[in-house]
């Protein structure tokens, strides 16, 4: 998996020179500490606080014809500067800022790759918010309430299609977020699952119309063959004490039942077994997407890809887990190191950008997606428009 990750991140960190709106982890820290100072500390004003019309007459207190000034008491250039106020190289003081970008994220593997980059920019390039749910993320996307957000790959789609056309996919961000997990049972594979009762935390999420597109490649038919049931995250926990259980969870939540209930552990990775039955390279699992009406330019984008690839790298550089444990609970991925670890462990960050490659994953996975339900990706696979064109570097 590190080597895949190391592959997708080649292209998109090939960085250009330049000023970047969001921090990187090689940077050095910005000593501006105020919100969205784009001021470049290497650079300093040739003029500092002066002007180079600093109101002076060019022939201070002499006229040619003493005392017969034609408009007495009048200067045709009366102590005005040409370009009142303005300073063509102003210092951190005289830039105005302007609103932060807002970033939306869930505490998932959709966003984990990301936490570094929002830990660098939160509060000062960008402010985070952060969702109860992809549903809910969904919700702030497509309101305007956040400019960009990591979410799953299948509402990226349907966000697309009902936003008019104004959300687009920057980046992959997730190759899997899904597993099942079982408490006593013989589950070794997908078929193994036929005839049993499968828990999930909420009917029609991600993790839920993956698992159903397994269930009918395997030939099982999920609304026959399986019986799906839906409870609260509480209940589950109930639910999965009991010997003989089979859940479908996201990450974190299969990384929380294993350490709070006894007995529990995970026998199929959704992402592997997607990757076997449908003979492609990766699950597109989450992207990150944006609102090209929103307060990000694409300069901005372009920077915020180069960000996220640097945050995915430093991510799973096995020297930074102990800070990276740290921004795991930070940002709710976990209450504890051994929970947080886990998720680590088993979430699968990546960067993949560029129209082309995302053209290459993502259609496929949305057409499965499809076949178990159509309004999942907003009816309609989404059309070129869809996939950003520019990549970063």
């Amino acid at each position: 998996m590190k080597k895949l990750i190391a592959i997708l991140l080649a292209a998109a960190l090939l960085l250009t020179a330049g000023c970047s709106l969001f921090s990187n982890p090689d940077e050095e820290p910005d000593p501006y500490e105020g919100p969205n100072s784009h001021t470049d500390p290497g650079k300093t004003d040739p003029n500092p606080g002066t002007d180079p019309n600093p109101g002076t007459d060019p022939n201070p207190g002499t006229n040619p014809n003493p005392g017969t000034n034609p408009n007495p008491g009048t200067d045709p250039n009366p102590g005005t500067d040409p370009n009142p106020g303005t300073d063509p190289n102003p210092g951190p003081g005289d830039v105005t800022p302007k609103e932060l970008p807002r970033i939306g994220y869930v505490a998932d593997s959709t966003a984990l790759g990301g936490i570094y980059f929002l830990s660098q920019n939160d509060g000062k390039n960008l402010n985070s918010f952060q969702a109860a749910s992809q549903e809910e993320m969904a919700e702030m996307v497509e309101s305007g309430a956040v400019d960009a957000a990591f979410i799953v790959t299948n509402l990226a789609s349907a966000l697309y299609n009902t936003t008019d056309k104004a959300v687009k996919a920057a980046a992959v961000t997730s190759l899997g977020g899904a597993m099942l997990v079982e408490n006593g049972v013989a589950v070794a594979r997908i078929s193994d699952l036929k005839g049993k009762v499968i828990y999930g935390v909420g009917k029609y999420t991600a993790g839920d119309y993956i698992l159903r597109a397994l269930l009918k490649k395997n030939g099982i038919d999920p609304d026959n063959d399986v019986t799906m049931k839906y409870v609260t995250r509480t209940e589950l926990g109930t639910r999965m004490a009991e010997v003989g259980s089979v859940a479908c969870v996201t990450v974190p939540a299969a990384e929380d039942l294993m350490i709070s209930v006894s007995g529990v552990r995970v026998c199929v990775d959704l992402a592997a077994q997607w990757v076997k039955d449908f003979g492609t390279d990766m699950l597109p699992y989450g992207v990150l997407v944006y609102r090209t009406d929103g307060r990000l330019t694409e300069s901005d984008v372009d920077d915020m890809i180069r960000s996220v690839a640097a945050s995915v790298q430093y991510i799973a550089d096995a020297e930074n887990k102990s800070a990276v444990l740290t921004l795991l609970k930070r940002y709710g991925f976990g209450e504890t190191d051994s929970a947080a670890s886990a998720v680590l462990e088993d979430s699968k960050p990546a960067l993949l950008s560029g129209a082309d490659a995302l053209k290459a994953v993502l259609p496929g996975f949305l057409s499965q997606i499809q076949a178990v339900k159509a309004v999942a990706i907003g009816r309609e696979l989404p059309d070129d428009g869809f996939y950003r064109i520019k990549n970063a570097g």
